[in-house]
């Protein structure tokens, strides 16, 4: 087996769960923007582990789920952090999108090259 062969989908898989990953952090903060005006709302995040396969999985995990809060009260939303979740998410889907046109250039070359 070439390396060619080998390595072929390994390149865009990782992309692939990287737009994964981007997708729920963004879902997270659309969810904890529309929930920012309910009471005792705690909002969500994304934890990401590398997968032994190669690429990145995403869990979505209610931040401070430990703590104990009274079942009324503000909150715990904070929109300079989701702000900062959006573009972080949207600079991710970016890039791993940049990645998969290169990936597919190389591609293209190689089987020109090939014939």
């Amino acid at each position: 087996m070439s390396s060619i062969t080998g390595n072929y989908g390994s390149n865009y898989y990782n992309s692939l769960s990287g737009l994964r990953d981007a997708d729920l952090r963004l879902q997270a903060v659309a969810n904890n923007v529309a929930n920012s005006n309910t009471d005792g709302f705690r909002p969500d995040r994304v934890e990401s582990s590398a997968e032994k396969s190669g690429g990145v999985r995403g869990m979505v995990v209610e931040a401070n789920a430990a703590m104990v809060l009274p079942p009324k009260g503000p909150s715990q939303t904070d929109a300079a952090t989701e702000t900062i979740n959006l573009t972080l998410a949207r600079r991710a889907f970016t890039a791993n999108l940049k990645a998969i046109q290169s990936q597919r250039e190389a591609d293209e070359a190689t089987l020109s090259i090939i014939g």
